[in-house]
């Protein structure tokens, strides 16, 4: 999905009818926090900038430190993430694939280089969550190895809350809630949401 087509397709808390995610997605993309720091810092790695912030907003609005991390770019990806940590003083710990995770991980990262590395990282990290365990799929719209492996997910029943924000796929497994998938922008620029929201207004009027 191209950019452009994402913003067409996306929206912000204000179109979430569902107070459970409308809660999530306030809390942790518009809270009022813009993590400055990192924005401006420059911090090499494989995930974009925006992936990185994405990834930094769940950890520090969540309070999500207990962190593990698989694929083939995990190491990379945890060195980036310990970058951004040493620039906002946040402690975070990450654990090895090999240990159990006491009380379940807070946030779960996979990356890799095939759609079948990548679901069999799933069905190990998914045996250390609990039911607010988040985990994200990082550059959904930039690899497209990445982008099959997404859909895919998306459609697994235990992935019951699916959020695309393209740069970033999220998934929480919520037993007991209705399947549920959003297309959301993970921050606010005023001037564009005025411009969508009256494009939007403008189609359902025509």
């Amino acid at each position: 999905m191209s950019y452009a087509s994402f913003l067409w397709k996306s929206s912000n808390d204000h179109g979430i009818h569902s107070p459970v995610v409308f809660s999530f997605i306030s809390n942790t993309f518009y809270n009022g926090r813009p993590l400055r720091e990192v924005r401006s810092a420059k911090i090499s790695g494989p995930l974009h900038p925006r992936t990185l912030r994405i990834l930094y907003k769940i950890i520090v609005n969540r309070k999500a430190f207990k962190i593990l991390v698989l694929g083939a770019q995990a190491r990379e990806v945890t060195e980036q993430l310990r970058a951004a940590a040493e620039i906002t003083k946040s402690q975070l710990w990450f654990f090895s694939p090999l240990a159990t995770v006491p009380g379940g991980v807070d946030l779960g990262i996979i990356t890799g280089t095939s759609p079948a590395e990548i679901l069999g990282h799933w069905e190990r990290i998914k045996t250390e969550t609990n039911p607010n365990s988040i985990i994200v799929l990082p550059e959904i719209n930039r690899n497209p190895v990445v982008a099959s492996a997404w859909q895919t997910l998306q459609q697994l029943p235990e992935a019951t809350v699916t959020i695309d924000t393209h740069f970033a796929g999220i998934i929480a497994m919520r037993k007991g809630q209705a399947k549920q998938h959003f297309i959301i922008r993970p921050e606010k620029v005023w001037l564009r949401d005025v411009a969508l929201g009256a494009r939007k207004l403008w189609g359902l009027l025509g």
